[in-house]
């Protein structure tokens, strides 16, 4: 019985008219360290901030989770709870539940840092259930796929309306983007489906290559790019808060402002 309840209920979130679902956003990292996570969490963030909307961020890497340590957070792992269930068992009122909800307004489903839960990776059809309902709880839905290398990454695609790529200002990972972007185009991003291309300058060094370099190899402009702030990440994990809230109206806040306006421009219509 308690079954048949479920996929009922899981039926009846599917046929919520596509008028009441949320924008989705999956995040890409071009490599790993790039910064996907602490766009994606902050992306949600100034989107909030700026339409004073419902905005939702998760974390999609078991056993890789990073939110609940730098925001000093208890609830860590609903992802995991998540991917532990059955797939048809994972309905929107399962996903609200394990829903952490910051001061700032947005609401996080976190995944833990424990290696033991990296064996959730193997639960595609639950993490696409996860996906499918995250949308029925906010305006936008941000996802941190990271490095894209989760298994299940196609069905998760295919509930996304929009990707952000993020890259660094290197030779190699801009080269990796582009292959990315190749890869996504059958998906239709970059066609019919947007595709943003963000850079994070996370050092001052000369080795980067510049901005102009990057758009030739891509072969699309760069739609945003995050300076170089040392001194505010750092602040931001001391004081366990969102870059976003450490230097309000600051060049980096501006930056995830901008990207966030843009994204709205698209998701309120």
């Amino acid at each position: 019985t308690a079954h048949l309840r479920a996929l009922l209920s899981r039926s009846k979130a599917r046929s919520v008219p596509s008028r009441d679902l949320g924008y989705t956003i999956g995040v890409i990292g071009a490599k790993g360290g790039v910064g996907s996570s602490t766009l994606a969490l902050n992306l949600a963030l100034a989107f909030h901030q700026k339409t004073k909307l419902e905005a939702v961020a998760a974390e999609l890497r078991p056993g890789q989770g990073t939110w609940c340590l730098e925001l000093g957070h208890s609830l860590s792992n609903g992802l995991g709870n998540l991917l532990r269930m059955r797939a048809a068992e994972i309905s929107a009122v399962a996903v609200e539940k394990e829903l952490a909800r910051l001061s700032y307004g947005i609401r996080l489903l976190m995944a833990s840092p424990q290696m033991k839960d990296k064996e959730l990776l193997r639960a595609a059809d639950q993490l696409e259930a996860v996906v499918e309902n995250l949308p029925l709880l906010a305006k936008l839905a941000v996802l941190d796929i990271g490095s894209p290398c989760i298994l299940g990454l196609e069905a998760v695609l295919n509930h996304c309306n929009e990707i952000i790529l993020v890259i660094e200002p290197s030779i190699v990972c801009t080269h990796r983007a582009r292959h990315l972007i190749d890869d996504l185009a059958p998906k239709g991003f970059g066609r019919s489906k947007v595709l943003t291309v963000v850079c994070i300058n996370r050092s001052r060094t000369e080795a980067q290559i510049s901005p102009a370099q990057m758009q030739e190899i891509l072969g699309q402009p760069i739609a945003q790019i995050i300076p170089p702030a040392p001194e505010i990440a750092a602040q931001a994990v001391n004081r366990n808060i969102p870059i976003l809230q450490v230097q309000l109206g600051g060049v980096v806040s501006q930056q995830f402002s901008a990207l966030a306006e843009r994204v709205a421009q698209r998701v309120i219509i």
